[in-house]
């Protein structure tokens, strides 16, 4: 301390007191850089005793590279006066007594009226400071990143639509770069039928007289040429008074989204079209299959007619039994043809109460002329309480007899003696089963999965569109018609209509 009044030191208690308590470190040095003087708060921020660091060379507190420095800032101002830190401050990285280093912002002034030159130094540890920058910096880098992978546009307009941020799918969108987007006129980019709209909303959110959010469709004519489609989302952004100061919007690219829905519209119509032109031709396939049937019977009554008349003692109520059996044939052939083409136009299933049990003898009785010709017996066993169901009579019978029809081809290599179709029909859970089984070959294993797809069939001359047909007519009813293996030999379908 003798030393130090020798050399002009302040020995005054009231100043040693004010060095003492101020938190931060303050140092003074000689010409050469020794300490003099050490306070409190220095002790306490490096970790040396004032008794360890007076005497030592200020660089024993400084970062190796602030500490080669040095010396040579000090010659420097002694020679030419210009301070480059005295006088002005700066930060530096300062260095603890345990090695570790922290950021502290220096202030260097000299101390006048000494014999020799003094310099007093006032260091501020700004590791907190310098940790939140660093903090905030992060965050505004995460949040930038976060802008940036977001898979819609994000930007902020001034009140005249200028973009002040904008993020880089917002440039994807807009084929630019973001650099060149920042303080461009977003209206700008909109095509001219949509600007007026766009301005008046901004209009409305700035001057507070819209809703908390605005949003809606636009379309924008990008770098590219290519017209885009957007979907907007705009949020006012106020200040503490609640003045709105930007707008903060959202952009949702549609484009593709929008293509895609033109091409599945496009896609269904010529969906629907192929399925049209594919029913118009079951319909047709089952026309000219099922008309068959009566016409087949009409012919043969003609024949029968014709052979009564040419037997020169015609019996004429032979001759009205022949013709009234061809009037019924014709009036059936008749009735498929209109229900048929009501199935095409559409047309809902016209359903009436029938009993199902009536309805099976009258197929039977249908299918009879083609049983005999192909020698194949017929067993029907059905439920005597049977109920009614609501169905369309024609159609039922068309599925049934095409049914019947199938399982006939199906035994023409079987054994006559052998040939044997089983039509039974049952009620469960208020549902009416009808199940016919034949005795022939079965199905093959790789056709039956898709037995009822149009033109899948096991016939050699089939068209493979009477059993998709009977499965549209049954789906129609709201039941179903299902295919399963008859055991050792043979098929089973079954046809399940609500009772």
């Amino acid at each position: 301390m003798d030393q130090l009044k020798a050399a002009g030191d302040p020995s005054d208690g009231m100043l040693s007191a004010l060095l003492d308590a101020t938190v931060d470190a303050i140092l003074v040095i000689d010409a050469t850089g020794r300490i003099q003087r050490f306070n409190r708060g220095a002790e306490r921020m490096f970790g040396y005793t004032r008794d360890e660091a007076v005497g030592c060379n200020v660089s024993l507190l400084m970062s190796e590279s602030d500490a080669r420095n040095h010396n040579g800032y000090i010659s420097r101002y002694q020679q030419s006066r210009v301070g480059h830190i005295i006088g002005t401050g700066r930060e530096v990285l300062a260095k603890r007594r345990d090695g570790s280093e922290f950021p502290a912002h220096l202030s260097v002034g000299e101390i006048g009226g000494a014999d020799r030159p003094r310099y007093v130094g006032i260091l501020h540890d700004i590791s907190l400071q310098v940790e939140n920058t660093r903090a905030l910096q992060a965050e505004r880098d995460r949040a930038r990143l976060y802008l940036d992978v977001a898979l819609v546009m994000i930007a902020v307009f001034d009140a005249s639509g200028n973009i002040q941020q904008i993020n880089r799918h917002g440039a994807t969108i807009l084929g630019t770069d973001v650099r060149e987007l920042v303080g461009k006129n977003w209206f700008e980019f909109l095509c001219i039928e949509d600007r007026e709209g766009m301005r008046e909303q901004v209009r409305a959110a700035f001057a507070s007289v819209c809703d908390d959010e605005v949003r809606g469709d636009i379309r924008v004519d990008a770098a590219d040429g290519v017209r885009r489609f957007l979907h907007h989302r705009c949020v006012p952004l106020r200040d503490a008074s609640g003045s709105v100061q930007a707008l903060l919007c959202s952009a949702e690219d549609e484009t593709a989204r929008r293509a895609a829905e033109r091409e599945y519209h496009q896609a269904r119509e010529r969906m629907a079209s192929m399925s049209h032109l594919a029913t118009t031709g079951e319909i047709s396939a089952g026309i000219a299959h099922e008309l068959n049937q009566p016409l087949s019977a009409i012919a043969t009554y003609a024949q029968a007619a014709i052979r009564i008349c040419q037997s020169g003692q015609p019996d004429p109520a032979q001759v009205r039994e022949v013709l009234g059996h061809i009037s019924s044939q014709a009036l059936r052939a008749g009735e498929i043809v209109t229900r048929l083409r009501g199935l095409a136009q559409r047309r809902a299933t016209k359903t009436e109460a029938t009993n199902l049990s009536a309805l099976l003898a009258d197929t039977v009785e249908f299918a009879k002329h083609d049983l005999r010709a192909n020698d194949v017996r017929i067993e029907l066993d059905v439920d005597p309480d049977l109920p009614e169901a609501k169905v369309d009579r024609i159609q039922i019978q068309q599925v049934l007899l095409n049914l019947i029809k199938n399982a006939i081809d199906a035994m023409q290599d079987v054994v006559v003696t052998e040939r044997v179709i089983r039509v039974s029909a049952t009620c469960a859970s208020d549902e009416i089963r009808i199940q016919i089984t034949d005795n022939g070959p079965g199905v093959d294993e790789s056709v039956a999965p898709r037995i009822f797809e149009p033109f899948v069939t096991t016939k050699a001359t089939g068209s493979g569109l009477g059993l998709a047909l009977s499965r549209s007519i049954i789906e129609a009813h709201r039941g179903q018609i299902a295919f399963a293996s008859g055991g050792e030999r043979g098929a089973k379908f079954t046809v399940s209509l609500p009772a």
